[in-house]
């Protein structure tokens, strides 16, 4: 089959993933995503990953939920969906993109073909993220907490963007305390690293890391 495509000459499902402080349901963001995807592959199946029931639980989770949690519910998510069970591929924006990341590294019923993340930020961030207006209180409140004590277990337990903050000044505890961030990067001591992620990343046809030239909310830039 040719890149991006099924098997049978058919066109392969999108699934999609938003990054922090937006929504699956967003009509200005993910909607027009999906309706530009839709334009360009006609019959193409979307799918938006949305993690709650309501565009508003969507948003928060984007920054409440743990990275872990997250990637377990939309592995569950995923497999649910018949469209989906003959592979896809995958966008995933900002924190979306990592998050789809680990997801092929540790979902079985993710049959990724290819992986476009847009801003992702596979090396984490040592940085406070630039609010948006829209999610301007949230995300302040997010941004105090990392600031103080991101490795706290229970702000890792909690905050998103807590599961891939990395410390330059301080590798031990980032390694010991993030949750996320050292073991699906396999920067944990060698003993505890997994065997099954680098074959599952060899997997994909295509991985593509897009880098934003003028980015203004990952910190350092060079982690997309």
């Amino acid at each position: 089959a040719a890149a991006g495509g099924g098997a049978n000459g058919t066109q392969l499902p999108v699934v999609m993933w938003h990054g922090m402080g937006d929504f699956a349901c967003n009509p200005l963001s993910m909607g027009a995503l999906k309706a530009m995807v839709e334009k360009a592959l006609p019959g193409v199946f979307v799918h938006l990953v949305q993690v709650g029931e309501t565009c508003a639980q969507d948003e928060e989770n984007g920054f409440l939920m743990n990275a872990n949690n997250q990637t377990t519910l939309v592995c569950e998510q995923i497999a649910a969906i018949p469209q989906l069970a003959g592979g896809f591929n995958a966008v995933g924006l900002s924190q979306g993109g990592q998050f789809l990341r680990g997801l092929q590294q540790r979902c079985a019923a993710a049959k990724m073909h290819n992986l476009v993340t847009l801003g992702g930020q596979h090396q984490g961030v040592y940085g406070l993220p630039k609010c948006s207006p829209e999610a301007h209180r949230l995300c302040e409140y997010v941004s105090e907490l990392l600031e103080v004590g991101a490795y706290w277990s229970w702000v890792q337990e909690d905050i998103t963007q807590a599961n891939y903050w990395q410390s330059p000044l301080d590798r031990a505890t980032y390694r010991a305390a993030n949750i996320y961030l050292p073991d699906i990067n396999n920067d944990a001591p060698p003993q505890h690293h997994n065997a099954t992620y680098a074959p599952a990343l060899r997997a994909l046809n295509k991985f593509v890391m897009v880098q934003f030239t003028e980015d203004t909310v990952v910190i350092p830039r060079i982690s997309e």
